[in-house]
């Protein structure tokens, strides 16, 4: 799945809202974060998971922590974890195989927040490609790792200015 949406119209929070839904069907969910620190994403998902005020995170830790327990055994694992802007499909599937060392599985879902920031395999042929044709490497990098773990795959991706205004989308709306 992929959302497409302008500059902070809240697709890491619909990204997050995914993986907490999915978690909530006892799916385990890895959750790469292209933008936002671990910390911060973690808080928002403390914070859609209990109901408890994010602004309050700090003050009511033993209070979250305490709820989460509580609801662990109704939800899969969700784990969160910071790349930095430019990680490319190969480095996220490192990540995969890593977290599949460490729980004995692959996660059921990957989530990658998001597209625009990640970066292509294959640097040395990226010299003459267009925006596209690097964008295509990075999704079809993406599937294959999906397919080979045989996941459910979510992204979103950065509208371009001409897209802010129409209501019907199409590929040429998305950066």
């Amino acid at each position: 799945g992929l959302f497409c949406a302008e500059t902070a119209a809240g697709k890491s929070v619909t990204l997050a809202n995914v993986g907490k839904n999915l978690a909530g069907d006892k799916l385990d969910v890895l959750i790469i974060s292209l933008e936002l620190r671990e910390e911060l994403y973690s808080k928002r998902l403390d914070s859609m998971m209990t109901g408890f005020d994010i602004s309050k995170h700090q003050e009511m830790a033993a209070e979250i922590a305490d709820a989460l327990e509580h609801m662990r055994p109704d939800f899969g694992k969700i784990v969160t974890k910071k790349m930095r802007f430019g990680t490319t499909p190969s480095q996220i599937r490192s990540v995969v195989m890593e977290y599949s060392l460490l729980y004995g599985k692959a996660p059921d879902v990957l989530i990658v927040d998001y597209l625009g920031l990640m970066g292509a395999d294959s640097t040395g042929m990226r010299r003459n490609m267009n925006k596209f044709d690097e964008d295509e490497l990075k999704v079809f990098g993406l599937k294959d790792i999906l397919d080979e773990y045989n996941m459910y795959g979510f992204s979103a991706g950065q509208l371009n200015r001409d897209g802010y205004d129409v209501t019907t989308l199409s590929a040429k709306h998305v950066a």
